[in-house]
Order: structure tokens, then sequence, then C-alpha cells
């Protein structure tokens, strides 16, 4: 009986997935042809490589953008580590960043090298320590004070070099000595000096300005939010790509496809036995794991799935309404 032969050609939102799960050698977006549009779940870009080639492609565990030169991401298994690559490229590129982070749930750090560790301490010390000199320089913004935005700024430097410690004692050559001590003396002073200068300008005035500056900014925020997610979800319906969490499902146009808001797909044929688990698990009030047994969704595998029908596959938590709406679509209830 020959062998099954293995996909290898996918959409570049796919491709991510496909390279995440680290099941197969070898894999790819279709090959550039003249006067293709973008979209990740037909293919990709047409504005970057040059005709006949492919725009993402993997070998084992590093995947690239248009071509060898460019390394995007490198998955170490031993480490549960990914590394992304940190060096300046093109928004198409950087674009193709985001879907792979999206799409791997190892830690990740970006880094200027796939397989020099001194090179990317350094870098991780040299980054952690720019952030935190330019936290000294951070002035008084409308909504908040001087001592608050210098501590904001500085806890996220700090985040960085806890950072850039994790990395130094994942890998054989990594020392923490590579990596910079806290100057605890300066930091203290800034804040006494902040606090001074905040003591001066809270009056009772300029704090009611500064908190209705506060609430306004977050109600914006909150406002463009939910204006991106309608966008999304209408687009994501429409049938073109638009990453959405928590993860919405929909049937491809063909019929022949589920496909998720954060850009994985699975044939159709996968989805009986997995809504039978489900409803076995709602009803018995039991959770599966994927202890020996598995249950296929396509390229991927469930992990578990738990009382509630919530699904786990890959990078995707996958909650029962949206599985609901599909095993409905498809007469399973």
């Amino acid at each position: 009986m020959a062998n099954k032969r293995i996909k290898k050609v996918f959409t570049t939102s796919m491709v991510f997935h496909v390279f995440a799960q680290q099941t197969q050698e070898d894999g790819r977006t279709a090959k550039v042809s003249s006067g293709q549009s973008w979209s990740p779940f037909q293919g990709g870009y047409s504005d970057g490589p040059r005709e006949g080639s492919s725009r993402v492609f993997f070998e084992k565990d590093t995947i690239y953008s248009y071509g060898k030169h460019y390394w995007l991401g490198k998955i170490i298994k031993d480490k549960n580590v990914c590394l992304i690559n940190s060096q300046k490229s093109s928004v198409t590129t950087e674009n193709h960043k985001n879907m792979l982070l999206r799409a791997v749930t190892e830690q990740t750090f970006y880094v200027p090298s796939n397989y020099d560790h001194r090179q990317n301490i350094e870098y991780l010390n040299e980054g952690w320590l720019k952030e935190l000199e330019i936290s000294f320089r951070c002035g008084r913004p409308s909504n908040l004070g001087m001592k608050e935005n210098f501590e904001r700024a500085k806890n996220w430097a700090l985040a960085h070099r806890e950072d850039a410690l994790k990395y130094a004692k994942l890998f054989p050559f990594g020392s923490i000595n590579y990596i910079d001590e806290i100057p605890f003396d300066r930091i203290n002073k800034e804040l006494e000096r902040r606090e001074k200068l905040d003591a001066k300008y809270n009056t009772p005035e300029n704090l009611l300005k500064r908190q209705k500056a506060k609430l306004s900014k977050e109600k914006n925020e909150r406002k463009k939010k939910i204006k991106q997610t309608r966008k999304a979800v209408k687009t994501f319906i429409g049938g073109d790509y638009a990453f959405i969490d928590p993860i919405l499902l929909r049937i491809s146009s063909d019929n022949t496809e589920i496909q998720t808001s954060q850009g994985a797909s699975m044939p159709v044929s996968f989805a009986k036995l997995i809504w039978q688990t489900v409803c076995k698990c709602k009803a018995e009030k039991t959770t599966f794991k994927a202890n020996g047994k598995t249950i296929k969704a396509g390229l991927f595998s469930i992990q578990w799935i738990d009382q509630e029908g919530t699904v786990k596959a890959g990078c995707h938590t996958i909650k029962y309404g949206p599985i609901k709406s599909i095993a409905r679509q498809l007469n399973f209830i």
C-alpha cells in the first residue's frame, strides 16, 4: 500500500500553525504568481518575492520569510523556546512575525541570531539598559504623574531584564554574569526627585484634571477596541483573514474546512468525533486528556476538552459556543 502523501503547501496563516506543531519536516505557502492579492487564507502577499518562489517556508525547526537570507523563527524543542528574528524587516515580514508569535506555544525571545547565544544575551542585556535610560527621560503625560510614568517605564525595562536572565539560564553558554545589575540607588533617587515634583504639581485641580484625562483615555481605548473587534468579526464572517480572540469558527465557502479566526483550519470530516467527545465531556462532567489516546483535528491533535466543552488544540483554546454553532451548521444537532 502506497504511503499517504503529506500535504506541504498551505495558506500563509496555516503554514505558521503547521510549523508550530513540528510534526513534519517541511512546508511552504503557495508559489507566487503575477496579479495575486493578499489574503492569508488564500496564500499571502503579492508585493514581495519574485514569481515562482514561496513567501514563507519552513525546514525542520526553522521558518523563513522570502528566502533563507531571512530566518523568521526557530523552535528549540528541548528548551521549549521559540526564537524570533529581531532584525528590522519589511511590513510584510513584520506581519509574518506576528503570525508566528500567535501560532507557537513556546516561550518566545526576539533576538538577532538563531545560533549565537552569546550575541543574543548581549543584545537582550543592551536592550533593557536602553529602555531603562529612556525611563529616566520620560516626562509628564496628561493622564499620569511624573513618578507614576517613570515607574511604568522602569518596570517595562526590568521585565525585559528578567527575559534576558531567563535566556542566559536556558542555554549552556548562558551566564547571568552577562546581565547588568539593577542600579537601585539611581532609581530610588529618581523616584524621590519625581515625588517632589509631583508634590508641587499635585494641586486638587491638577489631580482632578489628570484623573479626567486618564478616564477619557481609557474610554477612548475601549471604544477603539470595540470598533476594531466589530470590523474584524465582519471581515472574518465575510471569508477573509482576521485575528480575533476569543476564537471564532466558520465553515469555508466550499464547505470542506472549518477555519478559525487565528488562521488555522481542519477538514470538516474530523468535526463529528470532536463534537461527540465534547458532548460526552459536558454530559458526564469529565475531562478528556490526550494521554495515549489521540483525537485528530486535521494536522493538529486535541490536547484536552474540559467539562464546559472548551477545546484545546495547539495554540487554540476554543469555547463551547463557537463549537456548538458549527455543529448546528453541520446538522449534528
